[in-house]
């Protein structure tokens, strides 16, 4: 253990409480009557009053569950450790009573509930927590009898007061840096998509195109795009009916062949010179046409084929391998058609419509799930296929193709009908550069490390304040130690001397143990206290 500031001395949290108690254990299910706070409403050094369930008609024992100012509260359950344990102060009387998922805690005035609070986020505080957080019935939760025994770094009481005034004034300058931050993104979206409008308008490229005038057209390229496609029809078909001995003596077979139809350009905007207007089966291989991926994965099986859902990629549009599910070989090998190969563009067709990934090599082999939609062509790069799909242009198709209530989606055929504004080849390449410059200036990595940096601040600030290095401390401040065993003889004075006059208070305490963690039971009545 580290060496306590002079004056400070180490209890627990039982010894500076005088009471812990779980909460009410019954099951709030009307829709007015006596509103009783859920296990939401605690967050780390915030609570939310008016987050609430009620419970119907009135008890006398209810008063026993009551919150008032300065009482703490803390999460007694959490599927996540990290949950488990988290604090906050009552800043007001509120008229809500607290559920058995929160413990309550009344601080005696031998310690600041505002520092209790905050101390019980430290690095110290948690680590003794989630050591002891324990799993029963399906819950995972810490009981009152551990939480009593929370050692507590307590420094005199003025110095308490000091810390926490320090703290709140720096925490709140933090508080302001993370709500600036968080308007960033909306605002660097915003621009984003701009920037992705004017970009397949052709206004970024304007001055290349007058510096290059001479370049083959867009609709040069859709030409050769349509005579491939059918060469290969014809290469395939003809392979096939060789392969079952009927050679063809004639060329009426070709007739089979169905052009994809061309772009309705009616209510399109006019694109600039040289490009031209495709939609998304246009641009595809004859074989290799939008399709959507496998109906039913099964379960996952350990070292099977990965495939992508949607909930897979993120925002920034990446997948982690490692966290994939997979499939059978047996039930990839049905939808071999949907396989990924590098270049591959996936957008999420169900759900969350709109999400994108490009296909790297690590996953090459791996398939997508009937969720998702995956485009291949070889005539736009996949980068600007990516960035056209995330572009208000195909957003706004997007919008009017979505049907089904509860559950938005797309359908394969909608993704093939997409429309996409195709520029020449070689001004591709030149929009490519320009939006990959753009990427870089919009500092979305940036901004991850200055949120990084203010969280590695926040904590630094409590094992700073916790080690007594916060403020300067008072030679003329009681030692804790010595008003917690003045206190506990009797005396009452709880205010050093020469600071104001002296409280008094009696440390008769709750008796009511929270008991180890279990699943809670649905009671009519609640438990006597």
């Amino acid at each position: 253990m580290s060496e306590l500031p002079k004056g400070w001395t180490v209890t627990t949290l039982d010894a500076i409480a005088l009471g812990v108690r779980n909460g009410i254990s019954t099951n709030p299910n009307a829709d007015s009557g006596q509103p009783i706070l859920r296990i939401s409403a605690v967050r780390p050094m915030l609570l939310n009053p008016s987050d609430v369930r009620y419970l119907e008609g009135q008890d006398p024992r209810w008063s026993d569950y009551s919150l008032r100012e300065s009482d703490l509260l803390y999460t007694r359950y959490n599927g996540n450790v990290h949950y488990v344990g988290v604090c906050a102060r009552v800043n007001a009387a509120i008229p809500a009573l607290f559920p058995d998922k929160l413990i309550r805690v009344r601080v005696s005035p031998v310690a600041d509930s505002r520092y209790v609070e905050k101390y019980s986020h430290s690095n110290r505080s948690r680590e003794f927590i989630e050591d002891r957080v324990k799993s029963s019935a399906g819950q995972t939760g810490i009981s009152g009898s551990d939480l009593k025994l929370l050692p507590i770094w307590l420094p005199p009481l003025n110095e308490q007061k000091r810390i926490v005034e320090k703290l709140e004034s720096l925490q709140a300058r933090s508080r302001r840096a993370k709500a600036a931050l968080d308007e960033v993104p909306a605002l660097l979206e915003k621009l984003r998509q701009s920037i992705l409008a004017a970009a397949f308008r052709g206004d970024l490229t304007k001055e290349w195109r007058e510096k290059n005038p001479n370049v083959e057209p867009a609709s040069a390229l859709l030409a050769r795009i349509r005579v491939e496609r059918r060469k290969k029809w014809e290469e395939a078909e003809l392979a096939k009916m060789t392969a079952k001995g009927k050679k063809p003596t004639d060329d009426k077979w070709k007739a089979k062949y169905k052009e994809p139809e061309p772009v309705d350009t009616t209510d399109l905007p006019e694109l600039p010179e040289g490009w031209c207007w495709a939609s998304v089966e246009e641009l595809s291989n004859v074989h290799e046409a939008a399709v959507y991926g496998i109906i039913q994965p099964g379960e996952h099986v350990e070292g099977g084929i990965p495939y992508i859902r949607p909930a897979d990629i993120s925002r920034s549009g990446e997948v982690s391998l490692a966290a994939l599910n997979r499939t059978s070989r047996e039930i990839a090998d049905d939808y071999v058609r949907s396989e990924l190969k590098a270049g591959d563009v996936v957008l999420s067709i169900v759900g969350t419509i709109g999400k994108v990934l490009i296909v790297g090599p690590e996953l090459s082999g791996a398939n997508i799930t009937q969720s998702s939609a995956r485009i291949r062509t070889e005539y736009v790069a996949p980068y600007l296929v990516a960035r056209l799909l995330q572009s208000p242009l195909l957003t706004n198709q997007f919008d009017r193709m979505r049907f089904g209530n509860a559950v938005q989606r797309l359908n394969v055929e909608h993704v093939r009908a997409l429309v996409f504004p195709v520029p020449p080849a070689g001004e591709q390449s030149a929009i490519e550069a320009l939006l990959k410059a753009q990427e870089t200036r919009w500092g979305l990595s940036s901004l991850s490390v200055a949120r990084a940096h203010l969280i590695d601040l926040d904590r630094s600030l409590l094992a700073k304040a916790f080690r007594g290095e916060l403020v300067p401390q008072d030679p003329n401040d009681e030692p804790a130690d010595v008003m917690l065993a003045r206190v506990k003889a009797g005396a009452g004075d709880v205010a050093p001397k020469g600071r104001g006059r002296p409280a008094r208070t009696t440390l008769a305490t709750e008796t009511v143990d929270a008991g180890e963690p279990a699943a809670p039971k649905k009671r009519g009545r609640p438990k006597k206290g």
